[in-house]
């Protein structure tokens, strides 16, 4: 309810997202006037959607990326019926809605944002940390908009030597065993060869990380 406060610290404001147990709200910090952001997360849909233990991995793993491009959280305030993920606040939504409302972008800002994302998986997989569910979705964009990769509720950790036979995350965003691509006349030539070798079909000879950050387009401009 609006204006409730919970954890004797923060004032919830309105809805800003809905999701598969819950809902994200924006909420105040009483003390320090900050906004953050609330996944609202219910017990009683959680145990019937069987979602315990996904949910718990998704604060473990939170709770281990620390990156200015990955949703930083604050804190999880328990209660009864619901968990409170209290989180950072993204002012400017997804890249999804960002992207619809601009029709599309500029390729320098699209490089800036590609950056951005690239520097946070990176990380992640330092950490072990694969995401499963990358999309313009899950990307919140800040203030000044800078990327912010959220929602891991399909993230694992992996281990030396072991991967994932799970099919999981969204079918339009899969990587592209099955994919035939075109390109729109307007990208640069160098983009262009980034974006085919990273959706080469084989993924053997598909572009991996370290060779993405040397390449031409990745490295212009770069901050």
């Amino acid at each position: 309810m609006e204006g409730s406060i919970i954890g004797e610290k923060y004032k919830l404001g309105k809805t800003i997202g809905t999701g598969a147990f819950g809902k994200v709200r924006i909420a105040t910090n009483i003390q320090t006037t900050c906004e953050v952001a609330v996944k609202i997360l219910v017990r009683e849909t959680m145990k019937k959607k069987k979602m315990e233990e996904r949910v718990d991995r998704e604060i473990k793993i939170l709770k281990l990326l620390s990156h200015p491009h990955i949703i930083t959280l604050y804190e999880v305030i328990e209660a009864p019926k619901e968990i409170y993920l209290v989180m950072e606040y993204a002012k400017n939504g997804d890249l999804l809605k960002y992207i619809s409302e601009m029709g599309k972008l500029q390729e320098e800002e699209a490089r800036k944002i590609f950056q951005q994302i690239i520097s946070g998986v990176e990380y992640c997989h330092e950490k072990y940390v694969v995401h499963r569910d990358l999309k313009p979705d899950n990307l919140l964009l800040d203030s000044e908009r800078n990327v912010k990769i959220t929602d891991f509720g399909l993230s694992n950790i992996m281990t030396d030597g072991q991967g994932f036979n799970t099919s999981c995350g969204s079918p339009k965003y899969a990587a592209p065993e099955d994919g035939i691509s075109t390109f729109p006349r307007h990208l640069s030539p160098t983009a262009r060869d980034l974006i085919s070798k990273m959706l080469t079909v084989n993924p053997m000879e598909r572009i991996e990380i370290p060779m993405i950050l040397k390449h031409q387009w990745f490295q212009a401009h770069l901050p």
